[in-house]
């Protein structure tokens, strides 16, 4: 969806020449993120131990060994997909960009005008978006965002960066919009893209600080995380 949003004609692109520039900024930066976690869990998660269990698994000398074997492995892409309790709030802050990503694809609809002349998304995006599954809206309503709770926990984490432990994190509270309800006329453009350039800054952070903690726990998946959390340095680069 972010990266085939594009402008139309060249009259409409000078049109919105200095418009555009923040739109795209807010794309790539978005675009950075989902790439970065794609590859990790494509590649650092599921890959991985796809070819971990199959080597054990061979080896296996009885059902109840296969099937514990088995539940080990979805056990590990689990825990370090961060669907474990002790990451929810991880979990949830990844939800919360991700779907922040989708508000923005929305919000440059509502700037750029008319979707048929001005917004390249294919059949198949349209059509996952338009039908989704009761349990999918269900989850959507879970998904929170960056709030003033969350940032205080991160002004005064920057005081004693040594005690943070990712299980102690409280949820961030709900306060990202998702609808299209809110005009970015009522805030002005450059007011809300900065809003949310702050949110997603913030939300990232929260997310390379859980991350590493977990790489430093010196558990079996801390590794994994390490990579992760490597990864997730770029961001302030």
């Amino acid at each position: 969806m972010l990266e085939r949003i594009l402008v139309r004609g060249e009259a409409r692109a000078k049109t919105l020449k200095a418009e555009l520039k923040v739109f795209y900024a807010m794309r790539s930066r978005l675009s950075w993120f989902i790439n970065t976690l794609l590859n990790f869990l494509s590649t650092y998660v599921i890959h991985t131990q796809v070819l971990k269990f199959h080597e054990t698994f061979r080896a296996a000398k009885s059902l109840d060994e296969m099937i514990r074997l088995h539940d080990d492995h979805l056990d590990k892409v689990q825990g370090r997909c961060l669907l474990k309790p002790d990451t929810s709030s991880l979990h949830r802050a990844i939800l919360s960009i991700l779907d922040m990503a989708l508000h923005f694809t929305d919000l440059f609809v509502v700037f750029a005008g008319d979707t048929t002349t001005t917004h390249d998304v294919s059949r198949q995006s349209i059509s996952i978006r338009g039908h989704r599954s009761r349990r999918q809206r269900r989850q959507q309503k879970n998904i929170i965002g960056f709030s003033q709770s969350l940032r205080d926990f991160l002004e005064s984490s920057d005081e004693d960066e040594d005690d943070f432990d990712v299980a102690d994190i409280d949820a961030p509270e709900r306060s990202f919009s998702t609808g299209t309800s809110v005009s970015y006329a009522e805030e002005g453009l450059y007011t809300r893209m900065d809003k949310m350039s702050s949110e997603l800054d913030g939300l990232i952070r929260f997310l390379r600080r859980g991350v590493e903690s977990l790489a430093g726990s010196g558990s079996e998946a801390a590794p994994a995380f390490g990579v992760l959390a490597f990864a997730l340095e770029d961001w302030d680069n």
